[in-house]
């Protein structure tokens, strides 16, 4: 954070944020008592953006087996309710320390999230866990956060997200369409995110 290009021309330091390294076991939600090493790791990272005078940001991914819908950990769908459970734990440790958060990442990928689908992004990570964030940050004293959904993914060679009739680049503007349309959604969160690359993902 020292460096010129950081210290004049960089407000953010992004983390991304592995549930399954977080919260590994139903104990490990309690941070006061049984933070988990991983927790432990991240917090010390943003106190020390926080000293340097950056701002911090939050991608989420992943899931605990203990959470998880099949009861496998790593790239799972969550049960119903619990990513919201989760990220509201998350923001409340962190308000005012974390300042922004992406709800998930590559979305438009099954890989992402194994047994996911469109409708379940969208009411239960992005909906659900965007309300439950604003509602802790709302809460007095009120802080300022923002919130964007999933960048996304125009590779060719991967399996499309349950619920999206194409891949690749086509697959991406689908989820934009189907995000876009959703009022309550667009009513939560700040911005929709992309990720640069060609349409084999940077092989070819």
């Amino acid at each position: 954070a020292a460096r010129p290009v950081i210290t004049a021309d960089s407000s953010y330091a992004q983390f991304w944020v592995a549930w399954n390294a977080a919260e590994p076991t139903v104990a490990a939600t309690n941070y006061a008592t049984h933070q988990s090493a991983y927790l432990q790791t991240i917090e010390q990272a943003v106190d020390a953006c926080r000293a340097r005078g950056l701002k911090v940001e939050f991608v989420f991914f992943g899931c605990p087996a203990w959470a998880s819908a099949s009861g496998v950990g790593g790239l799972e769908r969550p049960k119903d309710g619990q990513f919201a459970e989760y990220v509201g734990r998350i923001a409340r440790h962190f308000k005012g320390r974390v300042h922004a958060y992406q709800l998930s990442h590559e979305v438009n990928l099954q890989g992402l999230m194994k047994g996911g689908d469109v409708d379940f992004l969208i009411n239960e990570i992005f909906i659900a866990g965007a309300r439950r964030i604003r509602q802790v940050y709302a809460a007095e004293p009120a802080c300022p956060v923002l919130l964007s959904t999933s960048g996304m993914s125009p590779c060719e060679n991967c399996g499309a997200m349950a619920g999206l009739s194409a891949k690749g680049g086509r697959g991406v503007n689908e989820m934009y369409d189907r995000l876009v349309a959703s009022t309550e959604l667009m009513q939560l969160v700040d911005g929709l995110n992309l990720n640069v690359s060609d349409q084999n993902d940077g092989y070819g």
